[in-house]
């Protein structure tokens, strides 16, 4: 390597200017297309335009710079440009033409793997001389610059630079090759653009320029800049992409025919294509008659039609096609025709489902019309069911006690007399009609419950007092199949805010069904109070505490499969030796209405063979969402019952 003590800056404007010149025009470019950064190709062309800028700005600085290092550390920046140039090139013509799916990161890091080892032999060249073997100055021009000779690794990334530059121009040929006219402009703009580096650089290689060691590549990107610069400004190639043609006709599943104005095809997309049976080198140039032959009646119908937008019914080959037509004319601007387009859409398939769905439609609206009346005749047997069982109560629940009374009467006056006669024959009548009184109740609270009508009094009472209310029937009760039954209540679980007479018959309802299905067991009952702090549901919000009562027997206990019938109306349970326990199948139906109705509910754990725990859950006080007002014949209805 050879050096000359120059020192200092040297104008060199004959150089310089021009390369200054090209580099500001360069970042005009990107700054002017960074504005419109959101059109297809507009990123890789920034990154082209400011290597651009790179190239010619250091090289400017090159020349400039007498100090052979200070040049040759400008000779090494400017490699950032030069190979950033040809892959932006190239994902450009990717990006432009609408084949960014091939710009993954994978391959873009395959793309820069030759660029990112040229940069690190050019930065570390004085160790291998695999891009300078040699460099001097020469000083036989106007201004002594660097010459360099040329190693294999200079020689490959030229090589790669110039296989990306003609990979890129093939692919925007390719595309221009399929665009219209209004194209023919960008497609003139991106080969002059894209040769000015090419012959440039292959002057520069072969040592045919008019200056020994002087680069012209950077000048011959000053007029791609330039170019593209122009096409910005004028033919707007950044807002008008000439694969639009292609995604608005080829994607769309419309067939589109033009013709000109002797109805000669002059393009056709796919679809119609597709249609017809031919393809478009088949049908372009050829007089629409011709293509059309299958179709008499559409050419005797829109043969001269210039405008139209109408659905048409029309025969082909024996089946029967329904299209939506759409013709419009095309005219110059002086007005003239010069075509028409002709877009048509198969609707066969649309027609047939709306036919389906319009058959469907007065299908249901036939069937709606059959549940409405199926509806209103079970509203109306529903109100004369209420008003039967409204009428019932009275006139069956009098008989039944007077029934009940005399009984008692007779018992008594027997006694008295110290006669044992007829006792069991009045204790069965007495069990009978108890047993269809308590029936009748039953009725006539699932009726008011289905209806909607059964209030709700939250009134305050003491649980001592109920519970001992509650243990004095079911003791009777316990007490004929030999069960003890044990009561425990919490001190804090002595007040509640309720409906009193509802909890009653819930509890005395449980109880009586726990002594029937135990035999010499244990059954009691548990009353405790449960604060919110300490509730799982104290996080829904719930500002009252609540009541437990839990029931629990040592009978014969519940089987798993039936667990999810046991609330149903009218279901009942048998053992497994099928043994019949009698009742009507509405007590625990009720009994959990009731509770949902005061704001709870009841849950029940069992096995079979291991007995039943049945437990109550009432808010302590009840919301005012769930208590009615009392009326005066709702009170009279529980005194008589």
């Amino acid at each position: 390597m050879s050096n000359t003590p120059t020192t200092g800056w040297q104008l060199a404007l004959p150089y310089t200017l021009p390369l200054l010149v090209s580099a500001s025009l360069a970042l005009a470019v990107a700054v002017f297309v960074w504005r419109r950064r959101a059109a297809p190709g507009a990123a890789p062309l920034i990154a082209l335009s400011l290597a651009a800028f790179v190239w010619s700005f250091a090289y400017a600085f090159e020349i400039a710079a007498t100090p052979m290092p200070v040049a040759l550390f400008w000779a090494r920046v400017q490699y950032l440009g030069i190979m950033t140039l040809p892959v932006a090139w190239l994902a450009f013509a990717l990006e432009y033409t609408g084949l960014q799916r091939w710009l993954t990161r994978r391959n873009l890091a395959l793309l820069l793997v030759i660029p990112v080892l040229t940069q690190v032999a050019v930065w570390t060249n004085e160790y291998h001389g695999l891009i300078w073997p040699q460099i001097r100055v020469n000083a036989s021009g106007p201004v002594p610059i660097l010459d360099f000779d040329h190693g294999p690794a200079f020689w490959v990334c030229n090589i790669y630079a110039h296989i990306c530059l003609a990979i890129g121009v093939l692919i925007l040929l390719r595309r221009f090759a399929r665009s219209q006219r209004l194209y023919l402009s960008q497609t003139a703009i991106f080969l002059m653009g894209a040769m000015a580096p090419w012959i440039s650089n292959g002057l520069y290689v072969l040592n045919l320029t008019p200056w020994p060691g002087l680069d012209l590549s950077p000048f011959g990107f000053t007029f791609t800049a330039g170019a593209i610069a122009f096409g910005v400004l004028r033919l707007r190639f950044l807002d008008v992409i000439p694969v639009a043609r292609d995604i608005v006709l080829e994607s769309i599943n419309q067939s589109v025919i033009v013709v000109d104005d002797q109805n000669r095809i002059v393009d056709i997309n796919r679809a119609a294509q597709h249609v017809i049976g031919c393809t478009a080198a088949d049908a372009i140039g050829k007089p629409i008659r011709q293509v059309l032959s299958r179709w008499p009646q559409i050419l005797d119908r829109y043969h001269d039609v210039v405008a139209l937008d109408e659905e048409v019914q029309i025969e082909v080959e024996g089946q029967t096609l329904i299209l939506d037509v759409l013709i419009s004319p095309l005219r110059d601007r002086e007005g003239r025709l010069r075509g028409r387009v002709i877009v048509w859409h198969d609707i066969t398939r649309l027609k047939q489902i709306e036919e389906a769905l319009r058959r469907r439609n007065d299908e249901l609206m036939a069937l709606q019309q059959t549940l409405m009346a199926a509806r209103d005749q079970a509203e109306a047997a529903h109100r004369a069911k209420s008003t039967f069982l409204a009428h019932m109560s009275h006139e069956v629940r009098t008989p039944l006690s007077a029934i009940m009374g005399y009984t008692d009467l007779i018992r008594l006056d027997l006694a008295r007399r110290g006669q044992s006669v007829y006792q069991e024959e009045l204790d069965a009548i007495r069990v009978s009609a108890q047993h269809l009184l308590t029936m009748i109740n039953n009725i006539l609270d699932l009726s008011k419950l289905e209806a909607g009508k059964m209030p709700v009094y939250a009134e305050p009472f003491s649980l001592e007092a109920l519970v001992h209310d509650v243990v004095q029937t079911a003791q009777l009760l316990a007490a004929r199949n030999g069960n003890t039954l044990t009561v425990t209540r919490a001190p804090d679980a002595d007040c509640m805010m309720s409906d009193r007479t509802k909890i009653r018959q819930v509890l005395l309802n449980l109880l009586s069904n726990a002594a029937k299905f135990t035999e010499n067991g244990a059954i009691s009952l548990h009353v405790w109070r449960e604060s919110c702090a300490s509730s799982s549901t104290a996080m829904t919000g719930e500002s009252a505490d609540w009541i437990i009562f839990e029931i629990a027997d040592t009978g014969i206990g519940i089987a798993p499969e039936y667990l999810p019938l046991l609330f149903q109306d009218f279901s009942r349970i048998e053992d497994t030796g099928h043994r019949k326990y009698g009742g009507t199948g509405l007590g625990l139906a009720i009994s959990r209405q009731f509770c949902r109705l005061m704001g709870g509910d009841i849950t029940v754990v069992s096995a079979p063979g291991k007995g039943s725990t049945f437990t109550v859950r009432l808010p302590a006080i009840l919301q005012q969402e769930h208590a009615s007002e009392p009326s005066f014949a709702s009170e009279v209805e529980q005194v008589d019952r």
